[in-house]
């Protein structure tokens, strides 16, 4: 893959005969289209895949706050690059070709910041969740104005609702609703912490599989 300034083709996206233009970060770079191969995948090679496929999904599916989440630990890589391969690595289970993930490995968001002490989220009457967390001592790494989030996911849909910085720390509780077709349905939910500037985050908490009422 090249990298190039104006380039004999001058900036560009897309593909133009046999390379690709594309812009990352705020450079552009070209690199050549793959070979196409007649041969038939192994099945090792369709398994990846698989995995690819089923990360890959979640993946896009979380992106708004793998964007934020993973901000500070990409080793150079796209925040979404950094979660696919962490959860390839830890979130896969079962036997292929049924992959599925493992949601109590799933991490939204890695950081600095103090985690949710002792989270928990219950079903609620009015497809509401109850989420509340305990106080923890101050330090450097906690301060009470940083915002909670609370993600909700379902996975037979495959629909993400969530509710962003919606509760200081110090406010120790969040009652979320969820949409009113969620009724009777199972979800996993997380919480994890930014800082008032945007700029810190905690690691993720999973809060569990509920089922909504």
């Amino acid at each position: 893959m090249g990298k190039y300034k104006k380039g004999i083709l001058g900036p560009f996206r897309g593909i133009i005969g046999t390379v690709i233009g594309s812009v990352w970060n705020g450079i552009q770079y070209m690199r050549s289209l793959p070979d196409l191969s007649g041969k038939t995948p192994s099945t090792e090679q369709l398994n990846i895949r698989f995995r690819f496929s089923l990360i890959g999904s979640f993946v896009k599916v979380m992106q708004n706050h793998i964007a934020v989440g993973y901000q500070s630990f990409t080793n150079g890589m796209t925040p979404a690059n950094a979660a696919t391969g962490y959860h390839l690595k830890n979130a896969v289970t079962g036997i292929a070709p049924d992959y599925k993930i493992d949601f109590t490995k799933v991490i939204l968001s890695l950081g600095k910041l103090n985690g949710a002490n002792k989270s928990k989220a219950v079903p609620a009457a009015n497809v509401e969740i109850n989420c509340e967390w305990e106080a923890s001592s101050s330090t450097e790494y906690n301060d009470k104005l940083d915002l909670a989030t609370i993600v909700v996911y379902h996975p037979e849909r495959k629909i993400v609702v969530s509710a962003k910085g919606v509760a200081p720390r110090s406010a120790l509780k969040y009652k979320m609703t969820l949409p009113f077709d969620f009724a009777g349905d199972e979800v996993h939910c997380w919480i994890y912490f930014v800082s008032p500037t945007g700029k810190s985050v905690s690691n993720s908490s999973y809060l569990g599989k509920l089922t909504v009422l």
